[in-house]
C-alpha cells in the first residue's frame, strides 16, 4: 500500500518537473512578444524590411507565373479553335451518315420493288409457258 502511495508521489514529482520546465519555455516566449511590443523601434523596422522581401517575392512569383501562363493561353486558345473545328466536322459527319441512310433506304425499297416485279414477270412467264 505504501508503495503505491510512494509511486503516485513520485509520478506527481515528475508531472511538476515537466511542468516547470515547460512553463520556462511559455515564460520566455511571453516576455520577447511583451517586449516587442513595448518596443516601438525595435524590431518595426526588420518586419517592414521582411514585408518589402515578402512582397518582392510575391512580384517576382508573380511574373513567372505571368510569362508561363502566356504559352499556356495560346494552347488553349489553339485547341479551342480545334474543338470547333472537329465540332463542325462531326455535325457534317453526323449529316452526311443520315444522308446516306436515307439513300440506303430508298435502294433497299427500290430493290424490294424490282424483286416483286420480277417474281410477278417470272410467275407470269410460267403460267403464258
Amino acid at each position: 500500500m505504501i508503495e503505491s502511495l510512494m509511486l503516485i508521489a513520485l509520478g506527481f514529482l515528475i508531472a511538476t518537473l515537466f511542468a516547470l520546465i515547460g512553463a520556462q519555455f511559455v515564460w520566455r516566449r511571453a516576455v520577447t512578444v511583451t517586449l516587442r511590443k513595448m518596443d516601438p523601434d525595435g524590431r518595426a523596422n526588420e518586419e517592414a524590411g521582411a514585408a518589402e522581401d515578402r512582397q518582392a517575392e510575391l512580384d517576382r512569383l508573380f511574373q513567372r507565373h505571368e510569362r508561363e501562363l502566356t504559352p499556356l493561353q495560346a494552347e488553349i486558345r489553339n485547341l479551342r479553335a480545334e474543338n470547333a473545328r472537329l465540332a463542325a466536322e462531326n455535325d457534317a459527319l453526323t449529316e452526311e451518315k443520315a444522308q446516306l441512310a436515307a439513300d440506303t433506304d430508298a435502294l433497299r425499297a427500290d430493290g424490294e420493288r424490282l424483286h416483286a416485279a420480277l417474281a410477278a414477270l417470272r410467275e407470269r412467264i410460267g403460267t403464258a409457258a
